[in-house]
């Protein structure tokens, strides 16, 4: 792991606002998809918690709860520096996409919509070429304020709030530090 500047972190969001997000966006997708089959896709690894705490709820709902499928693929869009080099990358395929995306509804499971590189150039067409029946996105996080005209078009449906810090925690890493944190922080460089 690469040495981190002087820094410090401000915690800004608490597990506990978390998870009521998460339980207000598992309720969304609950009465959306109600008695039906939705394929929930996660970016790893940054949205793997996310999207475990919402299959969770999703499952402890027991009133029309959806038929759930899961699979996930890896991209690349930082690599080792602090900033998106505008270029992300699948590292790993999904696991079966005939099975899980193929004529299914399908919501993308994503961390965090920042300027919406990653999801609009990568993730959507990646997606959209196993030809799934509809697609929208879920996101534990927004930076609406960020987010390139180009990307404004996203299908984001689902989201938690709206920051405007650099974000670690939950998922969230900078230079692969900090990801496991059950908060999420601001990182503060000194």
């Amino acid at each position: 792991m690469e040495k981190l500047p002087e820094h410090h972190l401000e915690k800004r969001i608490s597990s506990t606002i978390l998870d009521e997000e998460d339980q207000r966006i598992a309720s969304e997708i609950r009465r959306d998809f109600a008695g039906s089959e939705v394929s929930l896709i996660t970016v790893l690894r940054g949205a793997k918690q996310f999207s475990d705490n919402l299959v969770s709820h999703l499952d402890h709902q027991t009133c029309k709860k959806p038929v759930i499928l899961q699979d996930r693929f890896r991209v690349e869009s930082y690599g080792k520096a602090e900033k998106s080099n505008g270029d992300p990358k699948i590292l790993v395929p999904l696991l079966n996409p005939e099975r899980s995306i193929k004529h299914k509804d399908v919501v993308l499971m994503e961390d965090i919509v920042d300027k919406g590189y990653t999801m609009f150039l990568c993730a959507l067409p990646y997606i959209l070429r196993y030809e799934p029946n509809s697609l929208v996105i879920a996101s534990m996080l927004t930076k609406n304020s960020k987010r390139d005209p180009i990307a404004s078009e996203l299908p984001l449906k689902y989201y938690g709030q709206d920051i405007d810090f650099f974000a670690v925690g939950r998922g969230l890493d900078w230079l692969e530090h900090y990801r496991r944190g059950k908060s999420i922080s601001e990182v503060i460089v000194h």
